[in-house]
């Protein structure tokens, strides 16, 4: 891959500057999904694993190497399903150049109670698992739709390289939540708190990847 990155700060934390980088190298994917639904899977698996390499010799500004790791599983007893899912990543160098290279957490699922990628940092960690019930269907007007009620528990943060990951470090949170499925795609709304009384409503129309 090449790309041209270029950053121009409007409003916001300084913490990143204006800038313009050059990213070249390659990115090697795994990503083996047997799950029946994006939203609400009731059987099945989603495994992904990336690796990413920046080379100087390519083009890139410099040598850089990032690993991540997702895995989560559904099981069904009757009308209820448990999903259990792990994601790490780390930056796996010990300088990085710029927001590009950072991995990032918060929003839905991601402890919930953040704003969406609020939290960034070369290491990344999150637990979480999800626990929700398969209600009846019903029709309206000849459309018919299923109903889900449940809720997920979440733990993670992100550190930076002169930080090391710990069990002491990580918030906690979760959510609670109902959906469905419609002829439009999965309808999702929710509640989710954070840790530090952070706390947000979500509303959401669509399959989310």
């Amino acid at each position: 891959f090449y790309s041209d990155n270029e950053l121009d700060l409007q409003v916001g934390d300084p913490l990143f500057p204006n800038f313009e980088k050059t990213r070249a190298g390659f990115d090697l994917t795994f990503w083996h999904d047997t799950e029946d639904s994006v939203m609400f899977p009731r059987s099945g698996s989603d495994t992904r694993i990336r690796l990413t390499r920046t080379l100087d010799a390519m083009g890139s500004e410099s040598d850089q190497t990032q690993f991540s790791l997702a895995m989560g599983k559904a099981w069904s007893f009757g009308e209820y399903t448990v999903v259990p899912y792990l994601e790490y990543g780390e930056n796996q160098d010990s300088t990085v150049n710029n927001f590009t290279d950072l991995f990032f957490l918060g929003g839905p699922g991601r402890l919930s109670g953040l704003g969406n990628e609020e939290l960034y940092g070369d290491t990344l960690v999150l637990a979480r698992i999800q626990s929700y019930r398969r209600l009846k269907k019903i029709d309206l007007a000849g459309i018919s739709i299923r109903l889900y009620t449940g809720i997920s528990l979440e733990a993670g943060n992100t550190f930076f390289l002169d930080k090391s990951a710990s069990f002491d470090e990580l918030l906690y949170g979760g959510t609670v939540f109902i959906g469905a499925e419609t002829p439009i795609g999965p309808l999702y709304m929710g509640y989710g708190y954070t840790e530090g009384g952070r706390s947000r409503w979500y509303l959401a129309i669509g399959d989310h990847f």
